[in-house]
């Protein structure tokens, strides 16, 4: 049977099925009438043997009535109560439907109230940037000039990467903040506000909050993202970092461009289309890592694989309950390239010290200062840098692998049902939001099941009387010899 003959067969049959559903009144008076002839016909040749001579036995007919007014008025109380409910289900989806109506006119009228508050603050934030001066230049290049100066500024570059984030805080609170506290205030203000109204604006997640949000992280640029993460570091930002977290406005931010990597960015790393170069790549690795890290679940250990070029390649393992993460860079020494992503690293793989320094501060930044702390305070991270011999590759790669352990399942994702409290651990938070998780899924598919009945209600109550007609006429013929 070939494709054409089976959908005429399928049009054919939904046309039936289609035509049922229409006439089902008058089917189902049809079969009621039908059941009555018969047993009203099967009576008369039993009491009188098709002799209309006879005179009518009213005892014997009266047994009959009461007989078929049992039966046929069993069956009309059935049919009476399949069309209550198919009136009440017709009112029920008149009243949804104005329900809806209402709701579309009041999201729509909400959503231009928003849209108008949201445009002026907008408008506002962009004058404010205009404002900034740096001798005769303004707006984003007087503020690129001020990042500049402060990559100049002699301040604290310890190994340990939190007293450098420390050191770099101040520096930021004395020579940026201070100096142009009357144009940054306002500044920060106003894009808190912004957010704080797409917050607040109760409006969907998806459809709207979301994409207003990314609407205004996507005319950030890198210098005011660097401004960003510092003015949110200290206690002027503190509000701000819930909303940083919810939108990631961070995720474009480059890390060479904070101060902490000042070091790497002027004596290892010091060609500009280098750090251009492992800027991209740090920006995708971060994003893919906060994924793959959030997106794991945490019974299994998985291992993921990326290519970074012809070169380098990236293994990252996820194991122990998301209570340990691997990173391995994996380098091919046979393989010469010119690209920018491959000097870089290769500056970095100079000295393999170099290469695990550098990957523990990106790490530190990723699980723990990207995200102020909120996510993993307390989860005990610990960071350990792997000796060369104890990893295992083929002869002609070499490798770097950085190990990080956590007393806790990692988190690296905003989430309104997991919120990390000084109060509870992240790990009893984390068993709170599966088993909140668990509740809701079951939930949902009760509701789907009773939604499903509810829809199709009609169906199955003429699939039930079909039944019954079919029984009771069955009955009838066997039991009536």
């Amino acid at each position: 049977m070939n494709e054409q003959e089976t959908a005429k067969k399928d049009i054919w049959y939904n046309n039936v099925l289609k035509w049922i559903k229409e006439h089902v009144g008058f089917l189902i008076c049809l079969g009621v009438c039908l059941c009555g002839g018969y047993i009203a016909l099967h009576a008369f040749h039993q009491f009188h043997d098709w002799d209309f001579s006879y005179p009518a036995d009213h005892e014997q007919w009266g047994l009959y009535g009461d007989f078929v007014g049992g039966v046929i008025g069993t069956i009309v109380a059935v049919f009476s109560v399949y069309f209550l409910v198919d009136t009440l289900r017709s009112q029920q989806e008149a009243i949804k439907k104005e329900q809806d109506n209402f709701t579309k006119t009041s999201v729509v009228y909400t959503v231009q109230q928003f849209d108008n508050n949201y445009n002026q603050l907008v408008k506002l934030y962009k004058e404010i940037i205009d404002g900034y001066k740096c001798g005769s230049v303004f707006g984003r290049d007087a503020l690129k000039r001020k990042v500049e100066e402060l990559y100049k500024e002699e301040y604290q570059t310890d190994s340990d990467y939190g007293k450098r984030v420390v050191a770099a805080q101040e520096l930021f609170d004395k020579k940026f903040y201070i100096e142009n506290r009357q144009n940054a205030a306002v500044h920060f203000r106003v894009l808190y506000r912004i957010f704080d109204l797409i917050e607040r604006s109760g409006l969907d997640e998806k459809d709207y909050k979301v994409k207003y949000a990314k609407l205004v992280r996507c005319q950030l640029d890198e210098n005011e993202l660097v401004m960003l993460r510092y003015n949110c570091g200290g206690k002027c930002g503190e509000q701000m970092r819930r909303h940083i977290n919810h939108y990631n406005l961070l995720k474009h931010l480059p890390p060479l461009s904070l101060l902490e990597f000042k070091y790497w960015r002027e004596k290892v790393i010091i060609e500009p289309l280098w750090r251009n170069a492992l800027d991209t790549e740090l920006i995708a690795q971060r994003k893919w890592i906060i994924e793959r890290v959030g997106d794991a679940e945490i019974s299994k250990d998985l291992q993921y694989n990326a290519r970074i070029s012809g070169k380098y390649e990236l293994v990252i393992e996820i194991t122990n309950e998301k209570k340990n993460f691997s990173y391995i860079l994996i380098r091919k020494n046979d393989e010469p390239s010119l690209l920018s992503i491959d000097r870089a690293l290769d500056a970095l793989m100079l000295k393999y010290d170099y290469a695990r320094d550098f990957i523990v501060d990106f790490l530190h930044e990723v699980f723990e200062y990207s995200n102020f702390e909120i996510f993993n305070k307390f989860s005990g991270i610990t960071y350990y840098k792997e000796d060369s011999s104890t990893i295992e590759i083929e002869e002609n790669k070499s490798a770097v692998k950085v190990l990080v352990s956590a007393k806790s399942p990692i988190v690296l994702r905003y989430s309104d049902s997991l919120k990390i409290s000084k109060e509870e651990t992240p790990q009893k938070e984390l068993k709170k939001y599966y088993v909140r998780r668990f509740v809701t899924k079951v939930c949902g598919y009760v509701k789907d099941i009773g939604m499903f009945c509810y829809e199709n209600i009609r169906d199955v109550i003429c699939i039930v009387m079909y039944f019954i007609l079919a029984g009771l006429m069955i009955w009838m013929i066997v039991h009536c010899k």
